[in-house]
């Protein structure tokens, strides 16, 4: 097989042909490239979906298709990466695709061009769309994000970049496991590239977990976990100490607004609320100290800013002093 340019790296646990195959036409699809440079490598966690052989063959770009035992997402991205070996890769949903036939000539051009300057780059953002529906009742709509530190979605990574600074998923994370590793890749680069043309898409697949109304609470407490590694991360690069401090109470902040919704509050979710106060409960134990060098002030501009944040509402049931005070001495009963 020859070398590769750019291979895309996909998980894959029960999605079947119907659904992967929006991500891999819309390479099929591609223009102005030659297919002998890219390649797919698509690792299975453990569904007990396969997908048919016959059904990747005919494709006319290599597909190598693994199998692996059930770790989580984390891992099997992982897997995925240590099994390439292009000078490029894109981590890929199984149920996203690219929105134009010329987006990964576009890549490439830009890959030519900071190889060019003498200045590969060690990443490349990309804006891209989303789509979604506001609720059943109304069609599906894109609309466009911006350049993202969260999201992996059309973003491309130099190898060498993420091997040498030992850039891998944390496994022990099994949602919102980009978030950490995004923020990671920011904090390493010495040479991110900004592209401002869509190039991907984020489809809005109503099978997939992210959405299950009650996602956001089954999955609070993991992302508390990726927000220790961001700061652990933080703390080993010496990133300033007030920057690290709202990075602590950012994440604090966003649980206890979250939290103050209704649905948390129920008999039937009882298992995520405790998980969710027992992960905080450790958080706040670890980290808190780290947000003394806050002023007051500070600490409100932060508590406001969460408040914008769309996934999260404004209805305070609780003040935050008194919540925190009910983390810290919280216990399940």
């Amino acid at each position: 097989m020859e070398h590769k340019r750019l291979q895309f790296l996909v998980p894959q646990y029960k999605e079947k042909e119907e659904t992967i195959s929006y991500l891999l036409d819309s390479i099929e699809w591609q223009v102005g490239i030659d297919k002998k440079d890219i390649g797919v490598i698509i690792c299975s966690d453990g569904g007990e979906y396969i997908l048919d052989k016959k059904f990747l063959k005919k494709y006319s770009y290599d597909i190598d298709y693994i199998i692996c035992k059930h770790r989580g997402v984390s891992a099997t991205r992982n897997s995925a990466f240590l099994l390439s070996d292009a000078d490029y890769v894109m981590y890929c949903d199984s149920d996203d695709g690219f929105c134009n036939t010329f987006a990964i000539k576009i890549i490439f051009e830009n890959i030519n061009i900071s190889e060019k300057e003498g200045k590969p780059f060690d990443l490349m953002s990309s804006k891209f769309y989303v789509e979604k529906q506001g609720d059943e009742k109304k069609p599906w709509g894109l609309s466009v994000f911006d350049h993202n530190n969260i999201y992996i979605h059309g973003r491309v990574y130099r190898r060498d970049f993420l091997v040498k600074n030992n850039l891998y998923f944390n496994e022990n994370i099994w949602a919102n496991e980009d978030s950490f590793f995004n923020i990671s890749t920011n904090f390493y680069s010495k040479n991110t590239k900004a592209l401002n043309i869509p190039i991907y898409c984020w489809r809005g697949n109503p099978m997939s977990v992210t959405h299950d109304p009650k996602y956001i609470m089954k999955t609070l407490h993991q992302l508390i976990y990726s927000n220790d590694s961001v700061v652990e991360t933080m703390l080993l690069l010496g990133k300033d100490k007030k920057d690290i401090a709202k990075s602590v109470f950012d994440i604090i902040c966003k649980v206890y607004l979250d939290m103050n919704k209704p649905d948390w509050h129920k008999k039937e979710n009882f298992e995520y609320k405790d998980i969710t106060l027992k992960t905080l409960k450790w958080y706040i134990l670890k980290r808190g100290k780290l947000c003394e060098v806050l002023s007051d002030d500070e600490k409100k501009d932060v508590l406001q800013g969460a408040r914008k944040t769309t996934h999260y509402g404004n209805i305070e049931i609780i003040t935050f002093n008194d919540f925190i005070k009910g983390v810290v001495n919280y216990e399940t009963k």
